[in-house]
């Protein structure tokens, strides 16, 4: 093998660990995990920003991914949000127990 091919693999080598560690070390969320989008509205939301953490039974099981302003004044806010796929059953059973209006995206 030439030195120069040598060292094209060590540098295609090098990038892939460099990216591999980039996205363990940043703050990608459930970058491995099944998800599912879910779509809930709120009358008020104050103090809830984008990429928020989404608690469920005080566990971080998602993030809020945007935030929709409703078209008038007294309308609701829609947050859109990424769940982990295990908290599918448990949202939709409280959703159905409190007649709240949320959707999953599809």
């Amino acid at each position: 093998m030439s030195t120069a091919f040598r060292v094209g693999v060590l540098v295609v080598m090098a990038l892939l660990f460099l990216s591999i560690g980039i996205f363990l070390i940043g703050n990608k969320d459930f970058l491995f995990n099944s998800t599912y989008r879910l779509k809930a509205d709120f009358q008020n939301v104050g103090g809830l920003n984008n990429g928020a953490a989404v608690r469920i039974g005080g566990i971080h099981q998602g993030t809020v991914k945007e935030i929709d302003l409703p078209s008038q004044p007294d309308g609701k806010v829609t947050v859109v949000m990424n769940l982990k796929s295990a908290t599918r059953n448990i949202v939709f059973e409280y959703r159905e127990k409190h007649f709240m209006t949320w959707s999953p995206e599809r």
